[in-house]
């Protein structure tokens, strides 16, 4: 059976509560002449809808024609009784700000005209002042690319412009998976607010969060992606420790507070949602001579990992939190290979005493034989070098790998040639190690970056290129070696490769 449709007066009503309107009667003539249906009159840019006329109940044969002065819509039809609409890729200058003027001619020649005003808007999705977690604009102008973390159980903020006339009624806020993520509706009807987001008790899981208009086709004018993670706690101890029999390790910094930094260390933590519990043990500790040279140098025996060092370090800690962290403050440390086989002048390979020899820059050799060399790529415990040994080197000599710290059970960390204020950020990079499990990267605004020279703190969702060399290829290194030299560029996501606890576990 046909449609029946009821003539109307002129609406008044919104077209939001048209929505559930067998018709839609738009400004213009009488309903008499003809009907005008428009299921949606908010246009995203770049989209299409669609409208229709139809000629009253017991009338034919009328012929319909379409116009408009918008340069923000483009009518793909121009006759017919069904008419197409393509919104320009910018936003109209108001509501109703685009008009659409449609022409019946009868049988009997007699015209009929009637308008529909409508709106071309975009949704934008932005960070809030009122965000409690972290907000990545992954370094682009796009904002549907943008990525909101919240912690499992809590809530966070972003905001919201709609921008060409539309307002907040006109839309559904909704994420994909509601069982990650809750939006209430926002209560005001102004076209720039702030939206609250309700992360569920979830260890780590994301959805997508859009903007859908209240029409029957529900376009998505906007988006953004909402990551929900538990909250990782980690309490920090951290100690100091010299050997009165060794002045040589005397701290530089003996007084030190490396808690003072807590607050802002959690405001850049919590953008991963982590959380750091800094605390001082109360004076300085010893430090068992034995593991120092007689020039009071303390070594960490790369072959071992440090064993005897963290071993010394460990025990002087005395009785701690076994849940804790533990960093051991010390003035020097050097970190150290030793030859396995005679290198002989000339050569451009090395053995050292290890499972596992490190590409880097290295000091090779004490007194007037030692030089600096270049290890350029590494098989196990074999190193190739960039340029041939100048001196000859015999079995046991040392080769010192520069590092400042070292990351694990505890975090070793030498005062060397760094400021207080390096110290207590770096302190912080080696529990991003230890604790989090994040890996050396290239970015220098982020805590993780491998070397100095910070100029902004900050963990990220966007994917971080990890700090490594790539074995090189060439007669200096051989073919097994070589063979992954061309390998893709390694990378990581911050946010999600940290471990969580299940939620009914968080403290």
């Amino acid at each position: 059976m046909a449609d029946t449709y009821t003539k109307l007066g002129q609406s008044t009503m919104t077209p939001t509560d048209n929505i559930t309107r067998k018709e839609v009667v738009l400004a213009g003539e009488p309903s008499k002449d003809f009907i005008l249906k428009a299921d949606c009159r908010i246009l995203m840019p770049e989209t299409r809808v669609q409208m229709e006329a139809m000629d009253l109940p017991g009338e034919s044969g009328g012929t319909y024609e379409w116009s408009t002065t918008s340069t923000k819509i483009r009518l793909v039809n121009t006759t017919g009784n069904k008419l197409v609409i393509e919104a320009a890729n910018t936003v109209g200058t108001a509501r109703d700000s685009e008009t659409i003027v449609v022409t019946r001619t009868g049988q009997d020649g007699r015209k009929a005209k009637k308008s529909v005003s409508v709106t071309v808007s975009r949704v934008v999705f932005k960070q809030s002042k009122f965000q409690r977690f972290g907000y990545d604009d992954m370094d682009t102008p796009d904002t549907e690319d943008d990525h909101v973390s919240v912690a499992s159980g809590e809530e966070t903020y972003v905001h919201v412009d709609i921008l060409g006339g539309a307002i907040a009624s006109d839309f559904d806020f909704i994420c994909d998976d509601r069982s990650v993520c809750e939006v209430p509706p926002p209560t005001t009807g102004a076209p720039s607010f702030e939206l609250r987001i309700e992360g569920a008790k979830v260890t780590k899981a994301k959805t997508m969060l859009r903007a859908r208009v209240r029409c029957p086709a529900k376009i998505v004018f906007g988006s953004i992606a909402i990551h929900v993670y538990a909250w990782s706690i980690n309490k920090v101890v951290i100690g100091k420790f010299e050997d009165s029999n060794a002045p040589s390790t005397a701290l530089q910094f003996p007084s030190a507070d490396y808690t003072s930094h807590r607050d802002r260390a959690n405001e850049i933590f919590k953008q991963a949602v982590v959380r750091v519990e800094l605390e001082n043990i109360s004076g300085n500790r010893k430090l068992n001579a034995k593991i120092a040279q007689k020039n009071g140098e303390v070594l960490y025996d790369m072959a071992s990992g440090g064993q005897e060092l963290r071993e010394a370090l460990l025990s002087a800690f005395g009785d701690q939190d076994s849940d804790a962290y533990w960093v051991a403050i010390i003035r020097n440390m050097k970190s150290c290979y030793y030859l396995s086989k005679d290198a002989q002048a000339g050569s451009l390979v090395i053995e050292v005493a290890a499972t596992r020899l490190l590409q880097s820059k290295m000091d090779l050799g004490t007194g007037p034989t030692k030089e600096r060399i270049t290890v350029e790529c590494v098989e196990g415990n074999i190193g190739y070098l960039a340029e041939p040994l100048k001196n000859s080197h015999p079995k046991g000599t040392l080769l010192e790998f520069f590092a400042g710290a070292w990351s694990g059970g505890p975090i070793i960390l030498a005062e060397g040639d760094f400021t207080e204020e390096e110290l207590r950020w770096i302190i912080l990079h080696e529990l991003g190690h230890t604790a989090l499990s994040l890996s050396d990267i290239t970015d220098d605004t982020n805590i993780m970056l491998a070397h100095r020279g910070h100029k902004d703190y900050r963990l990220r969702y966007k994917p971080q290129k990890l700090n490594y060399v790539n074995k090189s290829s060439g007669p200096k290194c051989l073919t097994s070696v070589s063979k992954d030299s061309n390998q893709a560029e390694r990378i990581e996501i911050q946010w999600d490769k940290i471990i969580r606890p299940e939620p009914d576990k968080e403290t």
